[in-house]
């Protein structure tokens, strides 16, 4: 998770994004609950522009404007390569399709194909932390009582084709 305690105009726009999902996802279930209702679906489409609005230009304007001249490169989930910030995102906040500057929300929020380089999360992604449990449970199972990095970080890249993101992150998870 996005370390946001050391972000605090970051955390507040998360926990105003979280509002304004909550109260869309409780029109939505009230919407679907009601059947055809005429104002509930028109109070539920201007709290999806509303939340929409919010994450393209306030919360996304406020990422941007934290980290573009900080971080020069953002990570490749898929393939665990670097790419500069400008390819990625853009080095003018207005140039971004209002479309697109949704992507750095959700850098932060952590469900992105990208994500900042290691130092600015907590913890890892719980996908993640269930793959290296499913390595681990393989490795036991091959009869290592104790697996190394090595041991672990091998058998993933044999299930994934892929490195680990940073196994010295994921190890305390590692027993």
């Amino acid at each position: 998770m996005f370390k946001f305690e050391d972000y605090p105009e970051i955390k507040k726009m998360h926990e105003l994004d979280a509002k304004l999902e909550r109260r869309s996802t409780h029109l939505q279930f009230k919407l679907e609950r009601s059947g055809d209702n005429e104002k509930l679906d028109k109070m539920f489409d201007e709290e999806m522009k509303k939340w929409d609005n919010f994450e393209n230009n306030e919360y996304a304007k406020v990422i941007f404007d934290t980290f573009y001249k900080k971080i020069p490169y953002l990570i490749n989930k898929k393939t665990n390569k670097k790419e500069k910030w400008s390819d990625v995102i853009g080095n003018d906040f207005d140039k971004i399709p209002f479309n697109e500057r949704g992507e750095l929300v959700t850098i932060v929020e952590g469900y992105s194909l990208y994500l900042f380089p290691p130092e600015y999360y907590n913890t890892i992604d719980d996908n993640e932390i269930l793959r290296l449990d499913s390595v681990k449970r393989d490795v036991k199972h091959q009869g290592y009582k104790n697996p190394t990095k090595e041991q672990i970080s091998q058998l993933y890249r044999k299930y994934y084709q892929r490195d680990p993101f940073d196994i010295d992150l994921y190890f305390p998870y590692i027993p």
